[in-house]
């Protein structure tokens, strides 16, 4: 059996029904440490005899694995409870014993959708400080964990005692993605809790409590070590039952019992308590079901809006307060556009503004693209006139404002350019019209459909001789 660091603990070896040590840690010192820091265990299993390598089965057992919970004083070498030691980088679910680096070993746990979802590691205790109860324990633990999978692992501490279980420090999460090149990583805490009751002679459990929030398959590995545990008694003794109370409408009446204070019972999860005021992002507060009144606040970012677009979405602060939201944009950047936030629409305009873009050139025709910002193209200044660049003269078709070639003539089109395009007046047939030499655009004269004038027919055969035969 590897050996355990305590500090002022008495092992008392109890005669058990089927002859083993019954030897449960009893505590027999207030205010002073109990260390351990698993030296010597290998993962080998669970035991009662002294076994190297494993864990003693009267101290430390397992809950919530694939093989069942094991049994306090259980001998066992097989299965879930003796996995092995490993650096890392395991599939397979149970017990191990973690090199977390320098073959410094940490009890461990690999969960599967069968092994700890949820399971806990349980560290058992009895109180052997003579004829005074235990009311606090403080307790300082490391968490490793070991990131090599997209499944995450949970890793909570807890103390029961007897009647109630009351959780210690936060719950340490591993990352919902692998690391690219995973490593043990450690999660250091020292948490205390005063709401015990633990009278003299009675059994408490430290439970590691392993889970993971959703999903299936391989979990992170996960693993404590360099755990200590230190025990107290009552701040002070008590002659009648209020001078117990501590003021909190969560943990039920106090009682003072043999001259000592006695936690009252829970109250029921959701049981009203302190502010009642509800907003947004504060309910009213709700006892949490192990003793605490819970502010009930709404989480951070959740929506709390005024119903005003343009001053933005305000978010929870998740501390009960409404914080102000950030205005949506206005400016695009684009310097002709004029910017504002219309409430009415709900939403931000950008208006173009051509007289934003006037360039003071002649013939220019200066207009504002919402995207793009001031469009100053050049146009023709013929005979007093300034004609948009493209553009045909009203009795000429062939005749166009083309500033590449000249600002202040027409330029005649290319002859066979495509002048009229072709059309359907009625039943009669146009056919397209031709820029000729002069130049002048040339509209063959109509012809007749007997069967009526058909665009498809135009744009596709309407040069043919045969576009308006019958059939």
């Amino acid at each position: 059996m590897f050996r355990r660091v305590a500090i002022a603990v008495v092992l008392l070896a109890l005669l058990s029904p089927i002859g083993h040590a019954n030897a449960q840690i009893p505590v027999s010192q207030l205010d002073t440490p109990v260390v351990e820091d698993f030296t010597g265990y290998n993962g080998s299993g669970f035991g009662t005899m002294g076994q190297a390598g494993r864990l003693d089965s009267d101290n430390w057992t397992v809950r919530g694995v694939s093989d069942g919970d094991l049994a306090f004083g259980t001998n066992t070498n097989m299965g879930d409870y003796a996995r092995g030691s490993s650096t890392g980088g395991v599939t397979e679910g149970g017990v191990y014993a973690f090199d977390i680096g320098m073959g410094d070993a940490a009890l461990g746990a690999q969960g599967t959708d069968v092994d700890f979802a949820p399971g806990e590691l349980v560290w058992r205790f009895t109180n052997g400080v003579n004829g005074e109860p235990v009311a606090a324990v403080e307790l300082t633990w490391t968490v490793w964990s070991f990131n090599d999978s997209d499944g995450v692992s949970m890793v909570t501490a807890q103390v029961f005692d007897g009647t109630r279980t009351v959780t210690l420090g936060t719950v340490v999460s591993t990352a919902d993605i692998a690391d690219a090149m995973p490593g043990w990583t450690a999660t250091t805490q020292t948490a205390q809790t005063t709401n015990l009751y633990i009278p003299s002679g009675a059994e408490f459990e430290i439970r590691f409590v392993i889970d993971e929030p959703a999903g299936t398959g391989v979990r992170d590995e996960v693993a404590v070590d360099d755990l200590s545990l230190v025990v107290r008694a009552n701040a002070a003794a008590c002659a009648t039952d209020p001078d117990c109370d501590d003021g909190s409408p969560c943990n039920g009446s106090e009682v003072c019992t043999n001259s000592f204070c006695e936690p009252g019972t829970f109250e029921p999860q959701s049981t009203p308590c302190g502010d009642t005021n509800i907003t947004e992002c504060d309910g009213a507060d709700v006892c949490d079901g192990n003793g605490v009144c819970d502010p009930n606040h709404a989480p951070p970012g959740a929506p709390c809006l005024d119903g005003t677009f343009c001053n933005g979405d305000e978010t929870c602060d998740g501390a009960g307060a409404c914080l102000p939201g950030t205005p949506p944009v206005v400016d695009d950047g684009v310097a002709c556009t004029v910017d504002s936030c219309d409430e009415a629409a709900m939403m931000v305009l950008h208006m173009p503004d051509d007289s934003a873009c006037d360039d003071t050139v002649e013939c220019t025709f200066d207009t504002c693209d919402p995207m793009a910002g001031c469009q100053n193209v050049q146009g023709c200044d013929i005979d007093g006139m300034c004609v948009p660049a493209g553009a045909t003269r009203d009795d000429n078709l062939c005749l166009i404002c083309d500033p590449q070639n000249t600002t202040t003539m027409w330029t005649p089109l290319p002859e066979n350019t495509e002048c009229s395009p072709a059309s359907c007046d009625g039943g009669d047939a146009h056919a397209p019209g031709f820029c000729n030499a002069d130049p002048q655009c040339v509209i063959p004269e109509p012809e007749m459909c007997p069967n009526g004038c058909e665009i498809a027919i135009l744009l596709e055969s309407l040069a043919s001789d045969d576009a308006c035969e019958d059939g």
